[in-house]
């Protein structure tokens, strides 16, 4: 094709007829433009196809990254609520009538757990390597701010978890100093000996510190929940979103 090409322009430069030549010249220079712009859209469309099907895997592990989160969210809540009412117990019992010193002393002693789990959403691999990559930028701008809005709550409601925890250590390292729980790994832990511990304590300062201790509790499944909460909804709202960017695929 191109000795084709060739042959006709060295038959017009050789005839002299400039005004054919120039025309040739011009039509052989649309031809070169109008290939350009194919092989330009073709290269876009290669492109553009790529980036589907990059969109479309990062989708679907979006989606089961969210999915686990949502379950660790139900796990977490459950856990807490357990606990909570625990605490409801432990608080009925202590402001009945007939408590005393005994009461709170059994519940400490023999029943109360300082354990406390933070949270920490682990399922970011689709969002952390769509970062790192750029390719999180393949999403329209408001799906993009909706997931970013996710990760944002995730975050938050991880800060708020750990200082609420360091805040709840701090009384339970209070409280230990003088006292002791039944999971406490020590060579004194059960048996007359143990209960001889219970007997010369201070009354106001052991009442002190387990209620601050058991408020500390409260106060940090109250925060975290309520940052758990908030990242349940904005993930409900995200997930059908993405479900549908597959469909459309």
């Amino acid at each position: 094709m191109i000795k084709f090409f060739r042959k006709i322009r060295l038959q017009l430069i050789e005839g002299k007829n400039v005004g054919k030549y120039f025309q040739y010249a011009i039509g052989e220079i649309i031809l070169v433009v109008i290939g350009i712009l194919i092989a330009l859209q073709l290269n876009n469309w290669n492109v553009e196809q790529g980036n589907k099907k990059k969109l479309k895997n990062n989708v679907e592990i979006l989606i089961e990254n969210l999915q686990r989160d949502s379950s660790q969210i139900v796990r977490d809540q459950r856990r807490m609520e357990r606990d909570r009412l625990i605490l409801d117990d432990y608080e009925k019992r202590v402001t009945d009538p007939q408590a005393n010193l005994d009461t709170l002393i059994k519940i400490a002693s023999k029943e109360y757990s300082p354990t406390v789990n933070t949270i920490e959403f682990t399922n970011k691999s689709a969002y952390t390597t769509m970062v790192q990559s750029g390719e999180i930028n393949l999403f329209d701008k408001e799906l993009l701010q909706e997931i970013y809005a996710v990760y944002s709550f995730q975050a938050r409601t991880e800060m708020g978890s750990g200082n609420a925890y360091e805040i709840y250590m701090y009384a339970v390292n209070e409280y230990r100093n003088s006292y002791t729980f039944k999971t406490d790994v020590d060579v004194v832990s059960s048996g007359p000996l143990y209960d001889q511990i219970w007997e010369d304590i201070d009354p106001a300062d052991f009442i002190a510190k387990f209620n601050s201790m058991a408020a500390g509790k409260r106060l940090n499944y109250s925060q975290t929940e309520n940052g758990l909460i908030r990242v349940s909804e904005v993930i409900n709202d995200l997930l059908p979103k993405l479900r549908e960017l597959i469909k459309e695929d």
